[in-house]
């Protein structure tokens, strides 16, 4: 199998999945209209995800600048967390185009499109933060490996 083909059949597996995250996230947000949700707890995990994300950048620029004959990069978990990330953009531009087509209808469809794309943001910053976060740790880990 060609690597053309394969990188189809990884557009579609991006589309299909920003699909469902979108028709989940929406669902979610539909749901959940009236409830209230205490925010505390999700700004400290994300806090530690973006304090942790900062801190194996910094240790990986210091301990593992060349990085190149490390082969963690083309692993298997490194492509998924990728293709969650395609998913995830995905998502976020066919929730955004929903909230367009949901304002001129205003509430309750404008309030879940836009709190659906606010969620699927999230959720793809915070993805993309931890993924990084992982990717730097391993990579000094790896680093350290190597020297030992």
């Amino acid at each position: 199998m060609s690597a053309a083909p394969k990188w189809k059949l990884f557009e579609k597996t991006a589309v299909l999945g920003g699909l469902v995250a979108s028709a989940v996230a929406l669902g979610a947000c539909y749901f959940t209209q009236d409830e209230h949700i205490q925010l505390f707890p999700f700004v400290v995990a994300f806090g530690l995800i973006f304090a942790w994300a900062l801190v194996a950048i910094g240790v990986r620029l210091v301990f593992a600048r060349d990085i190149g004959e490390i082969p963690l990069l083309s692993s298997r978990v490194v492509l998924i967390w990728f293709g969650v990330l395609m998913a995830l953009y995905s998502a976020t531009t066919f929730l955004f185009f929903c909230l367009l087509i949901a304002l001129p209808a205003g509430p309750p469809w404008s309030g879940v499109a836009g709190h659906a794309l606010i969620l699927a943001l999230m959720l793809s910053v915070t993805t993309s933060l931890f993924g990084k976060a992982a990717i730097n740790s391993a990579l000094v880990f790896e680093r350290f490996r190597r020297r030992g």
